[in-house]
């Protein structure tokens, strides 16, 4: 482990502590990156079963944030995981539960800070969700947050996807030619009310996903690569080398944390105003920090591994760190 002292007594740089996973694009798809307006009874589902969720507050808007977050094991359900597991955050989807008087006429309108383009011939938005089979809402689009075209609706289905309380869907849209600009603002409105009326979102983002035009390594592909989020996560100082640059980044950071859960981190959110719940959270909200490679909000000896194993595996014979791949 020489390498490691060497890099030691390198020359500081200065490097930004924190980092988005949901601004702009991530693998090749643009996700939401703000909630801009949500109604009183926007909520959590909770647990399967609970007779209330966890309403919406400025603690929580990350809930409809990001890519898609709540299929633990990729089943497409998003109720389905380990019950003995507390560190999984239950609360990474947001809508409105069936019901009554109470619940009706909710909406909420998220934000991108990277317009959504209109590709003509292709689906252009998509967005993930669980219904119930009695379950509608209109699906509107602007380009300045004021006035809104109507993209179409998401029915539920009885015996059908989106339909099944906890079953995942992807429903599509397109621009159809519509905008004369980005997209930058998608609002969800409810059309139903009553029992199994609910819907529950889990993401909402571009349905292109853009890759890099070519790769031959060269300061416009690493452009690129980071622009449409297919860094690696090792590749802290986003030039697509996993060199002494990002070993500095991630030993001035070392021994830093970011849990909410955790007092001994509290010093991470002072002047915040208010700090999400949970680690996924802090994640969800661009809270999260760049050395910090596993996200579980500790930079430790767990994330000196993951730099170390793709020190060598993506970078040894000097290739860059671009690699297509979901996962």
């Amino acid at each position: 482990m020489k390498w490691l002292k060497m890099f030691i007594v390198l020359i500081g740089i200065s490097f930004a502590t924190q980092r988005s996973v949901h601004a702009a694009f991530v693998k090749g798809q643009n996700w939401a990156d703000r909630v801009v307006e949500y109604t009183s009874r926007i909520q959590s589902y909770g647990l399967p079963g609970c007779t209330e969720g966890q309403l919406m507050d400025p603690n929580t808007e990350w809930w409809i944030l990001g890519p898609p977050d709540s299929d633990v094991d990729g089943d497409g359900d998003a109720w389905t995981v380990d019950e003995s597991d507390e560190s999984i955050d239950r609360d990474s989807l947001a809508g409105w539960k069936g019901g009554g008087e109470l619940n009706k006429d909710q909406e909420f309108v998220v934000a991108f800070d990277t317009g959504l383009e209109d590709y003509l011939d292709d689906n252009d938005l998509v967005i993930r969700l669980y219904s119930g089979y009695k379950g509608k809402a209109s699906v509107w689009a602007s380009v300045d947050g004021v006035d809104y075209i109507q993209l179409g609706e998401i029915v539920g289905q009885d015996g059908g996807l989106p339909g099944v309380p906890g079953m995942l869907a992807d429903v599509y849209f397109d621009f159809e030619g519509r905008f004369e600009d980005t997209v930058q603002y998608i609002k969800l409105t409810r059309m139903t009310n009553g029992s199994d009326t609910g819907m529950f979102f889990d993401a909402i983002g571009s349905a292109v996903v853009m890759e890099p035009d070519s790769y031959d390594g060269g300061p416009d592909s690493c452009e690129q690569i980071h622009r449409y989020g297919w860094d690696l996560e090792s590749d802290i100082v986003s030039d697509c080398t996993i060199d002494e640059q990002d070993y500095e980044a991630f030993h001035e950071s070392f021994g830093l944390c970011n849990d909410p859960q955790d007092p001994a981190c509290a010093a991470a959110f002072d002047g915040l105003g208010s700090a999400p719940s949970s680690c996924h959270g802090v994640w969800q909200s661009g809270l999260g920090l760049s050395a910090d490679l596993n996200q579980d909000c500790y930079v430790d000896m767990n994330d000196l591994k993951i730099l170390v194993d793709q020190w060598f595996e993506y970078n040894e014979s000097g290739t860059c760190c671009y690699r297509m791949s979901a996962n």
